[in-house]
């Protein structure tokens, strides 16, 4: 009898090794990567149409930009009014160049924002510029890992 809980505990490792190894060569799939190719309308109107796509391509990846700082911001200003709440004392176990936390301890989340979405801004240029009169070509190319389909 006690010998089987010992098999347990080797059988729940080995599981655990296999179900992490599965994960590892599941991470290995292939990695696809997707080019655009522009072809500009063929009308001087067309052409204009397409600077203001630009243009707003740009104001686009503008605003993410700024939303992201504006968020970055915000996030450092929470996490600096966090670590001003905590209250220190001396340590005299420590020394009294250490002080130890006494008040409102926990860690404070570390600033985070997710990172400009400029992939929707492209997407609408993309559009903009089909709109305008030219075309967009999509080319999507296996890059490593091609065999593991």
């Amino acid at each position: 009898m006690a010998l089987r809980p010992a098999r347990l505990a080797v059988s729940s490792r080995a599981a655990a090794l296999v179900l992490a190894a599965s994960a590892a060569l599941c991470a290995c799939g292939p990695v696809y990567r997707t080019t655009y190719q522009f072809q500009p309308p063929d009308s001087q109107r067309g052409r204009e149409c397409v600077n203001a796509c630009q243009a707003t391509r740009q104001q686009c990846e503008g605003n993410a930009e700024y939303a992201y700082q504006q968020c970055m911001n915000r996030e450092e200003s929470r996490y600096q009014m966090c670590e001003a709440r905590k209250s220190f004392e001396p340590d005299p176990k420590k020394g009294w160049d250490k002080p130890q936390c006494v008040k409102n301890c926990a860690p404070c989340p570390k600033p985070f924002c997710r990172q400009p979405d400029k992939a929707s801004c492209e997407e609408r240029y993309r559009d903009c510029y089909v709109n305008c009169g030219g075309t967009v070509e999509k080319t999507v190319e296996c890059t490593s890992n091609c065999n593991a389909r």
